[in-house]
């Protein structure tokens, strides 16, 4: 399922056309995702956005539906956050401007 998760996530970033780069390692224990990150003029980096598809939560809390074929199934939860910090966001555009 985690290999399924990550070649969706890739099928994502491939059909919207922006450039990413994929990073062998830089996953959450809970399952793969996405950050978007900026650099801001100070060269630093921050995550400003993020995606990320967990599996931890939806077994952690013993979640379950009936699926079409009547049987018990576990869904797979995700995460999203448009904005990670609002502060980042608004010193990012503030920063972009000047």
């Amino acid at each position: 399922m985690w290999q399924r998760a990550t070649e969706l996530l890739t099928e994502v970033l491939d059909r919207s056309g922006l450039p990413y780069e994929s990073t062998a390692g830089e996953t959450a224990f809970y399952g793969p995702k996405i950050d978007v990150q900026v650099t801001d003029h100070a060269g630093r980096e921050a995550t400003l956005s993020t995606v990320q598809i967990d599996f931890h939560q939806p077994e952690q809390f013993d979640l379950h539906y009936i699926g079409p074929d009547a049987n018990k199934h576990r869904p797979v939860m995700v995460h999203r956050s448009i904005i990670g910090s609002v502060d980042r966001a608004v010193a990012h555009l503030i920063e972009s401007r000047t």
